[in-house]
């Protein structure tokens, strides 16, 4: 799961601890490169598109890059 997350810069869970949820988690770095905040978006398994390409991750990526954008965090 570190791994996906790392190569993926976001994390993603379906059905694991609460059976019938999906969710997507993104971090939103600040100007030193820590993580300042996760966003997260959940949904019942069924509803939401688990794909990485669906829109649901790619919306939540563009959310996480643009706040880690607006705190200072340039991608070297």
């Amino acid at each position: 799961m570190f791994k996906e997350a790392r190569v993926r810069n976001m994390s993603r869970t379906v059905n694991h601890r609460t059976p019938g949820i999906v969710a997507f988690f993104a971090p939103v770095f600040d100007y030193p490169g820590n993580i300042a905040l996760t966003i997260t978006i959940m949904g019942s398994t069924g509803t939401v598109d688990t794909d990485w390409d669906g829109p649901m991750p790619k919306a939540l990526g563009a959310c996480a890059q643009g706040g880690s954008k607006r705190r200072g965090y340039r991608v070297s």
